[in-house]
């Protein structure tokens, strides 16, 4: 029963202190912090958040969550998604408002995958162009193609030439990154490029 014009910029309330090492955060279920002050009811507003993964902020902390349950308010903090995109992982008060960054395109890994790797299982796509740049961890990845829930990218060949893919994905670790093993339920984060970086070796 709140005029949405009033709720617009509302923030969750979190209504216990964590630490910098917790992973799990509790907010309220029922109420938000607007500029009118905390306006609550019935409706759980954890239910409008995606709830495939999405990212928070905390005081200056951009946490990453992989599951929500709006009926006790309980967030779970995302496989390292803590001090998420430069930011550093630390203590927060109860009262703390937490703002959910709708601006940003992620999701989480569906399952584990290895350095080598070219499919990238997400919990969900939707949101996901049919192909971009994408942060996991610290490793920047491009992707070409979403196919049955995934992002994938072309593999190289064993040999140059054969054109078998039964190589290593061309386009992990772009822009200097590292290809590391990410684990299931790693935040994945849409990440912008204004070019494209696909060179590989021995590869057109």
């Amino acid at each position: 029963n709140v005029d949405p014009e009033a709720a617009a910029g509302a923030s969750l309330v979190l209504i216990q202190s964590i630490s910098e090492d917790d992973t799990t955060i509790l907010v309220a279920p029922t109420a938000v912090r607007t500029t009118f002050g905390v306006l609550g009811g019935t409706h759980e507003f954890l239910n409008d958040l995606p709830q495939a993964g999405g990212l928070l902020k905390i005081g200056d902390e951009i946490v990453g969550y992989s599951q929500l349950d709006a009926s006790t308010g309980t967030i779970t903090v995302a496989s390292n998604g803590r001090g998420l995109l430069g930011t550093d992982p630390g203590p927060h008060s109860a009262s703390e408002p937490i703002a959910f960054l709708e601006h940003m395109v992620v999701s989480t890994l569906g399952g584990g995958i290895g350095a080598l790797d070219a499919t990238l299982p997400l919990a969900a796509t939707d949101a996901f162009p049919p192909e971009g740049l994408v942060l996991i961890g610290e490793e920047l990845l491009h992707y070409t193609r979403i196919v049955s829930g995934a992002l994938e990218m072309p593999r190289a060949s064993q040999q140059p030439g054969l054109r078998d893919e039964r190589g290593s994905g061309l386009f992990r670790g772009r822009f200097g990154t590292t290809p590391s093993a990410h684990s299931a339920g790693e935040m994945v984060i849409l990440f912008p490029a204004r070019y494209p970086d696909r060179w590989a070796d021995k590869a057109d």
